[in-house]
């Protein structure tokens, strides 16, 4: 083992005094055993390694090792430190480096900073040196043993790598169709428990020996539906065909959403930019800190590739909701469309827009039915499901990628940055400030509510009863409340609206077609 670890082999009295004992009966055993092998250098026999390729190594490093003597052996040669400084100087550059690398690995540690002291080079001059003969296979002292004993069978060993598999058998995981693998296993522990068997190992050797063996560094991965529904496929489906049926007729449809709330001020914004130095913002994020909030509500006509955003500074209700859909058709979608008779509008189950909340339904009625006089069909996506909302890969992803790294100071930062985001398929986005207050809390009043007709949707039942998550309603009579009860549903304008919600639990089992999504 020893004369297989070692660079330049061993003759017998060297390994005497490394060992302590008497060597020369058992290196004569091992070489009539063929375990070793022996070669005469300089008039005495050279244990060697019995693979061939080790052997030839040992021997070359051993033959140079003994051709040419160290500095400290300069008197050997019958010259002085000057003399032999002088003749040091007459090789070129690269003759110079080179011997001052060979010097240097048999000082081993520290020797690139002793030989530049002795002949007066700058370390980097040595340095370069040194690789250069550990790339070209000539290496010596103490700085090769580790070369050597990986190549002599050490750490990166197929036995070894079956060794490390044999200790991760039971913590590993994989993925069946692409082969990586991973381990609960840190690489410290690993290298601990084989440094423990008499395997030296770092645990960045671990880690290159985990990646050669197709492990990798894996997070938990959210993929697993805790519910399910059968009806799944059916609900896209039918998005699919109203949008199919509104495009066909040329009649506007628009995804809806919003943004999360932002703290107006010198706060963090998540992103990096390119930049000669950091902005530097708040180190807490403290709403009283704040100048004010900014609750962006989105509105996008995927048919016209254009985008709205209506930046509240209150609170996302219903009411926001509605009056930012209106300010949409007021400003932009009634001269785009025309006095189109229907709206498609596609949103999520939840926040202010969720399909289980009568303020979004009399809202819609009252804002948008009532005000305008056309029919608004909203599709909702199912729970969990809100991604396929056009508006979250077309219009809110490229304002966060504009928006990266920038501190929302004011409120025209805000409105700078969202107005001027774009893309290279003609993307446009307006924005607008709403400064109204919109109060938390308001339910619509009873009456309101009963004056609706709910009719439930034929597309999808179980065989015996309407699914009641799923359901049409149509508004046949006119809404009727007082200012004092609710002063945003005031009126007695006639108006039909009709609703194809979608509530209900996701199933991560299986995903929409493709074709479903045209725009």
């Amino acid at each position: 083992m020893f004369v297989n670890r070692a660079p330049r082999g061993y003759f017998a009295d060297e390994l005497t005094r490394a060992l302590h004992v008497e060597v020369q009966d058992a290196l004569h055993r091992l070489t009539q055993q063929r375990r070793v092998t022996r070669e005469m250098v300089s008039g005495l026999y050279l244990y060697t390694a019995k693979d061939p390729a080790i052997q030839r190594g040992q021997l070359v490093t051993r033959r140079t090792v003994e051709a040419v003597p160290t500095v400290a052996d300069a008197s050997v040669l019958e010259v002085s430190e000057e003399e032999l400084k002088a003749s040091i100087l007459l090789l070129d550059e690269q003759q110079r480096r080179l011997y001052a690398g060979l010097e240097s690995l048999k000082l081993g540690r520290g020797g690139d900073r002793q030989l530049a002291g002795f002949l007066d080079l700058d370390p980097h001059t040595v340095a370069p040196g040194t690789t250069a003969l550990v790339s070209s296979g000539r290496r010596s002292g103490p700085r090769a043993q580790n070369w050597w004993w990986a190549q002599a069978g050490g750490k990166k060993t197929p036995e070894i790598i079956e060794a490390i598999e044999i200790l991760l058998e039971h913590d590993i995981a994989g993925d069946p169709i692409t082969g990586l693998k991973w381990t609960r296993k840190t690489t410290e522990n690993i290298a601990e428990v084989l440094q423990e068997i008499d395997i030296p190992v770092s645990a960045n050797t671990v880690a290159r020996l985990l990646y050669q063996m197709d492990f990798s560094l894996r997070v938990n991965r959210k993929q697993i539906a805790t519910n399910s529904s059968p009806y799944r496929d059916q609900q896209f489906q039918h998005i699919c065909s109203l949008r199919t049926r509104f495009q066909r007729q040329g009649l506007p449809i628009i995804s809806v959403d919003s943004k999360k709330r932002e703290l107006i001020g010198n706060f963090k914004n998540a992103g990096a930019k390119w930049d000669r130095s950091p902005v530097l913002v708040n180190d807490h994020d403290f709403r009283s800190d704040a100048s004010g909030v900014g609750i962006s509500y989105g509105i996008y006509d995927p048919p016209h590739n254009r985008g709205a955003v209506c930046v509240g500074i209150s609170h996302d209700t219903p009411a926001f909701a509605a009056h930012s859909i209106a300010t949409w058709w007021k400003r932009e979608g009634s001269s785009r469309w025309g006095r189109a008779p229907k709206l498609l509008v596609l949103a999520d189950s939840g926040g202010s827009n969720s399909c289980s909340s009568w303020a979004w339904k009399t809202e819609i009625q009252a804002q948008l039915c009532n005000a305008f006089g056309f029919t608004v069909t909203i599709a909702h996506y199912p729970t969990g499901a809100s991604k396929w909302n056009p508006i979250e890969h077309r219009l809110f992803s490229e304002i966060s990628k504009h928006w990266a790294a920038e501190p929302p100071v004011s409120y025209e930062t805000m409105l700078k940055f969202i107005r001027t985001t774009s893309t290279q398929t003609g993307l446009v986005v307006t924005a607008y400030l709403d400064r109204k207050q919109y109060p938390t809390g308001l339910k619509p009043d009873p009456r309101l509510i009963s004056s609706l007709r709910l009719k439930h949707s034929k597309t999808l039942q179980d065989g015996t009863t309407p699914l009641r998550q799923t359901c049409e309603v149509t508004f046949a009579l006119p809404l009727r409340a007082s200012s004092a009860t609710n002063p945003v549903l005031a009126g007695d304008l006639p108006g039909i609206a009709i609703w194809t919600f979608f509530h209900s639990c996701g199933c991560a089992s299986s995903a929409p077609p493709r074709d479903c999504f045209p725009f």
